[in-house]
């Protein structure tokens, strides 16, 4: 589940020109030496992201990193440190127009890994108001520094690459999974999906894992009691217990739900008191074992996406995909093949819609599949299978032993 986006407030000021005499012995972003630490000195972006390390105490409290962008180009970007808890950390960040001012400045949060960064970008900039040289400034002002990432959605982290965080299995090999229609139907919107799309194309997402656990199994001896799990669905008409404990997995639609496109959990709450109102049917929390909620109208800014807009089908099915495997047990990936997310990425960098407030909106999002590192994790996870006894991970990720592919 994402936390709401919140946007720092645009600041005017122009920045001044800071000059330190950095340690030695630094490698930031590769470069093998401290970044720039001025404005005019400022050090190339890498393509999508770099680590480094600001250190105050020995001389280098700025770090200075530029990239060109075109007038009207969006940019969305990571910037925190690594630290051994996610809390804030008081070292801003900022992001600098070509001209020198501060366009937004936010403190940059702490994360135990990469992969763990998976909130929202801190640096939002939908459009760029002229074409040049923009900045990103890590300030040590304040006496606080440390190992730091940047990032440029879509993310490539050089450390989480094949890697993919864990959480404990659910502890039965079935998931008997009720898809409950959404209680307001299609939204009104006059050309795009009705609800029994929605509905088919949930099935359709829920079919598709079956499919390539099977596939996967087949392939891969070592694995083969994946080919026991099963997502026995069924579709909610009135008739089924609805009472929280029946089912292993239920499925909801919302109509609108704090700017994420969908969200998943076990035993927990979800933050749902404020769209309880939207569900079919209201329980005290947790609904189920486990729930799912997919957004019909939303957007993702983490995506680039700012304008709210019906879903397409297409990105139903990514979202459906993708929240299931959190209910198997995967949490989120950063790992990128070929400038193509995998399934577990997230925030999940495609549209929600076209930007059109009717009709479907087209295939604007491209197809994700589950790909050979989410079946890995998953047979990790689910080796407790042929004994029957179910064991909790004994790590925090697992990390790719096979090739990479994709099974679509």
């Amino acid at each position: 589940m994402r936390l709401p986006l919140v946007i720092a407030v645009v600041l005017l000021t122009p920045i001044a020109l800071h000059a330190s005499a950095a340690p030695p012995g630094q490698n930031d972003a590769g470069t093998g030496a401290d970044a720039g630490n001025t404005f005019a000195d400022a050090t190339p972006l890498p393509t999508r992201s770099a680590v480094g390390t600001l250190a105050p105490q020995a001389g280098d409290p700025h770090d200075w990193y530029k990239l060109h962008l075109d007038a009207g180009e969006a940019a969305y970007f990571f910037a925190y440190y690594l630290c051994g808890i996610a809390v804030p950390a008081p070292a801003p960040v900022a992001l600098v127009a070509p001209d020198g001012t501060i366009l937004q400045a936010t403190p940059a949060p702490c994360f135990s890994t990469s992969a763990s960064a998976t909130s929202r970008p801190n640096l939002i900039l939908p459009a760029a108001p002229v074409a040049g040289e923009y900045r990103i400034h890590f300030s040590g002002d304040a006496g606080v520094g440390g190992d730091y990432t940047v990032c440029r959605t879509p993310c490539a982290w050089p450390d989480a690459l094949d890697r993919i965080d864990l959480m404990p299995p659910y502890p039965s090999a079935t998931f008997r999974t009720l898809v409950i229609p959404p209680a307001h139907g299609d939204l009104g919107n006059p050309e795009g999906p009705t609800a029994d799309d929605y509905v088919r194309t949930t099935l359709d997402a829920l079919a598709e894992w079956d499919r390539v656990l099977d596939e996967y199994a087949a392939r891969h001896p070592q694995h083969a009691y994946l080919a026991a799990l099963r997502i026995e669905a069924e579709v909610y008409d009135g008739t089924q217990t609805l009472d929280g404990r029946s089912w292993d997995v239920e499925v909801h639609f919302l109509e609108t739900h704090y700017g994420a496109r969908g969200a998943a959990g076990c035993g927990r709450a979800l933050g749902l008191a404020p769209v309880l109102p939207q569900l079919r049917h209201v329980t005290i929390a947790p609904l189920a074992n486990c729930s799912i909620f997919i957004t019909l109208v939303n957007s993702a800014s983490s995506a680039g996406e700012l304008i709210p807009d019906f879903v397409t089908l297409a990105a139903l099915r990514n979202s459906v995909l993708h929240e299931f495997g959190h209910i198997f047990g995967l949490v989120h990936t950063w790992t990128y093949v070929d400038g193509r997310p995998d399934l577990m990425v997230s925030p999940a960098p495609f549209y929600w819609g076209d930007g059109s407030i009717v009709g479907d909106g087209g295939a604007m999002a491209p197809r994700l599949c589950v790909s050979s590192l989410d079946l890995e994790a998953i047979a990790y996870l689910y080796r407790w299978i042929p004994t029957g006894v179910v064991q909790p991970p004994a790590k925090g990720s697992h990390e790719a032993e096979l090739p990479y592919e994709l099974y679509c």
